[in-house]
Order: C-alpha cells, then structure tokens, then sequence
C-alpha cells in the first residue's frame, strides 16, 4: 500500500512541478508575445494535470467532495482522449474510488476500483476492492479481492500481509466460512500473537464445534494479558472454559 502511495505521490509531485513552469508570470511569457496571461488558466482547467493536482490537493485535506468533483472531471477528459491506460487516470480512479468509499458509496467505489485493477491488477488495488466490498457487505465478493491481493503481494512488509490475512479472515467468519477464518487468524498468529486474533480464532472454533480448541485460544489471549480481564472472566463463563482448564 505503502509503495502504490508512493509511486502516486511521486507522478503527481512530478506533474505538479511542470505546472509550476507553466504558471510563470507575465514578464516572462511578454517575451515570446504571450501578454494575455488571463488565458491560461483556461487552458490549465482543461488539462489532465490540473485536475490531478486539485485531486491530490483536496485528497491531503481529506475534502472527499472536491475529490470525487475534480477527480471524475479528470476521468472524463482522459476518457474523451483515450488515454485510460495512463497511469494518471488509475491514480484519479483510486483517488475518486477512496472518496466515494470514505463517503458512504460504497458501489461506486467498487466501481472505480474494478476499473482501476482491469488496467493495473496489483495487490493494493485488490486491497482497496476488498475493503469496498466488506463495507458493502459483500463478503463473498470481499474474500475474493482479498484472496487477490494476498497473491499479488511481492513485497517484505508484514504489517501489510498481516492486515490482508486479518481482513480476510474477518470476512470468512461474516461469511461463515468458519475454517478459512481459522486458518487466516492462525496465519496472523504466526505473524504477530496478538490476544483479538486468538479470541477470533476461538470464535471461529466454537462456531464448528471445537469447544476446547475456543477455551484455548481464549486461555492463551488471557496469558498474553493485553485485553481487560473482565471481558476475559465473562467470556470464559460464558463459553464454559472451567470444564477445560
């Protein structure tokens, strides 16, 4: 994720600073004979940069209408140009998809996304698709980006596969694929023993009927002691774990 931001924030540093040479002041355009400087910022407004950048200047002040407004007038002119293979136009599709999904529309942030991954399948966009889909309660759809996501990842980063196999196995248990949340909340595990991925993992036993497997898991997020110790006592009262212990 980390990466793909990069590479975005770095194309449009890069288009924000040819802007800056073509907004000179008017001494030095009357050189050349250009004196009506009124005109460009006409001809900007009708520039694919000018939108990215007014894209990326609402996205750093997270204003998600004037994202969604510059971004999709951004996607028309690429459209109209047939220039939707330009990795501009997948930054403003991700931009627009994050604002729509930030503000509640959670199709058409599917449908962005869709879109941007058709051009440039990676494991960041399956993520972002995934997210959109939880949101909208998709889960199925939801298991099926993130799967995606899981197998296009390249990188080192383990925060980012643990938040994938997280992600995932949330999904699965809304889903009541039972067993596959097992195995991501253990593949998680492996990462970082976290006490929630041992109370989830226990969760998902229970709901298949080993008992004592959830008692174990619940034994084990009270050993690593990082959540309240009530909540544990409750849930070992109600899960019945002193038949276990």
């Amino acid at each position: 994720m980390k990466s793909y931001m990069r590479n975005i924030f770095i194309s449009i540093s890069f288009f924000i600073m040819i802007l800056s040479f073509e907004i000179l002041p008017s001494t030095k355009f009357s050189k050349f004979g250009l004196t009506n400087i009124t005109l460009l910022p006409k001809v900007l407004a009708e520039s694919g940069n000018y939108y990215l950048q007014q894209t990326y200047e609402a996205f750093k002040k997270e204003d998600y209408g004037s994202i969604i407004f510059y971004g999709e007038k951004g996607i028309e002119y690429y459209r109209k140009r047939k220039e939707t293979k330009s990795p501009e136009y997948v930054s403003l599709l991700t931009f627009v998809g994050l604002a729509k999904m930030e503000s509640g529309n959670f199709l058409g942030a599917i449908e962005n996304f869709e879109e941007s991954i058709l051009i440039s399948p990676d494991s960041y966009g399956y993520s972002l698709l995934g997210s959109a889909k939880e949101k909208a309660k998709d889960f199925e759809g939801a298991i099926e980006a993130l799967t995606k996501s899981i197998e296009a990842y390249k990188g080192s980063d383990n925060k980012m596969i643990l938040d994938l196999f997280k992600r995932r196995g949330f999904a699965r248990l809304q889903h009541g694929e039972y067993k596959g949340a097992i195995d991501d909340y253990s593949e998680a595990i492996k990462i970082i023993p976290d006490a929630s991925f041992y109370m989830l993992r226990g969760y998902s036993k229970f709901l298949t009927g080993d008992f004592r497997g959830n008692c174990e898991d619940i034994f084990m997020a009270e050993k690593i002691g990082t959540l309240d110790q009530n909540l544990i006592n409750k849930v070992k009262e109600d899960y019945k774990c002193l038949l276990f212990e």
